[in-house]
């Protein structure tokens, strides 16, 4: 129990120095739909994580209503979402693309 004790004090120490050093560290959970077009998640996690690389990057793909229940659940911190009406979400939205879709069927 000690060990433990000791070894989550240093843990919260090199985290409080990294903070003041403005180095994140944790986890950031991000949803991305399939479908999302006009705007490229995995390259702009890349980017992110070459910027911030202690920080834990994880990746869930789902569809439009579970990305919305995870970001309001606390299960996902944010999401790249194709389509999602003001009326479904209560929180931010920040468009970053504008993409048309076209239906591809047979006659």
């Amino acid at each position: 129990v000690e060990a433990e004790r000791t070894l989550a004090g240093a843990r919260a120490a090199r985290d409080a120095v990294d903070a003041v050093r403005g180095l994140l560290r944790g986890t950031l959970t991000v949803g991305v739909e399939q479908c999302v077009a006009g705007v490229s998640p995995a390259r702009l996690l890349a980017a992110f994580h070459r910027e911030h690389p202690q920080l834990e990057l994880r990746l869930r793909q789902e569809g439009t209503s579970s990305l919305l229940d995870g970001v309001a659940g606390g299960r996902l911190d944010l999401a790249f979402a194709a389509t999602v009406s003001p009326a479904e979400w209560r929180g931010e939205l920040v468009p970053l693309a504008r993409e048309p879709m076209v239906l591809l069927c047979a006659a």
